[in-house]
């Protein structure tokens, strides 16, 4: 049997999830190769966190080759991608941008959650490792288990099997989630928030650019197009 080849085209949940799982199935047994413009996978749940200043953006990225040390990383994007599936054994879509059946509620489709989106993505590693001798094939199925949803300072809304919460018991139980479903980092953002809940928060100003300053159409925004000189006698 020839070596199998696996191609991953972006490192999303689902393709993030899915390459790891086929490089701990494959043992190094087959050639996984990864498509994405960018060599971290991004755990956008928790991106309002870093616009809030709670976490820093290295803390929500996860660097590709550092975890995926047996995949080979192309850093690309794909232009056109046919998700044809029907009548192509060797093709399989997962993710926010496939329509997959909904098995727990006929006749619809998943969400485009990342709970699904990272299930979907181990599942089709399995099937695909099912292909050349490992485990065998199995339908995605995945009952609803409920929503988390951060809505900044010490409010959330979570409905975990079927229990409504909000307030601080939902903060925790979406925090919790989230942690749990982070990737890698875990101990670096806990401490994060550990230490924004204990300590006061720093309030200073760093300067600023006037937005004129700055138009839309520039293709160097961090260099003003007018003098700061003009700034200092307006100002005086």
């Amino acid at each position: 049997m020839a070596r199998p080849r696996i191609l991953i085209v972006g490192a999303g949940f689902a393709g993030f999830h899915a390459a790891r799982e086929l490089c701990r199935l494959s043992r190094g047994r087959a050639d996984v190769a990864i498509v994405n413009p960018t060599d971290y996978f991004l755990h956008l749940p928790l991106l309002p966190e870093v616009a809030a200043g709670l976490l820093d953006p290295r803390d929500i990225t996860v660097s590709l080759p550092a975890t995926l040390p047996s995949a080979r990383l192309v850093l690309a994007g794909a232009s056109h991608i046919d998700f044809g599936v029907p009548g192509y054994p060797e093709v399989y879509a997962c993710g926010d941008a496939a329509a997959a059946p909904d098995l727990t509620r006929p006749g619809e489709v998943t969400a485009m959650t990342a709970q699904h989106a990272a299930r979907q993505g181990r599942q089709v590693a399995r099937n695909i490792a099912a292909e050349y001798g490992t485990g065998r094939r199995r339908p995605y199925k995945h009952h609803d288990l409920g929503f988390v949803v951060d809505l900044g300072g010490t409010k959330a809304a979570a409905n975990p099997l079927r229990i409504p919460l909000h307030g601080l018991p939902a903060k925790t139980v979406t925090r919790g989630y989230h942690l749990l479903s982070l990737p890698g980092k875990r101990i670096r953002t806990a401490t994060e928030w550990l230490l924004d809940a204990l300590l006061p928060r720093q309030t200073l100003q760093l300067g600023l650019v006037r937005s004129p300053a700055v138009p839309l159409n520039t293709a160097r925004p961090e260099l003003p197009t007018e003098p700061v000189g003009r700034f200092r006698a307006e100002g005086s």
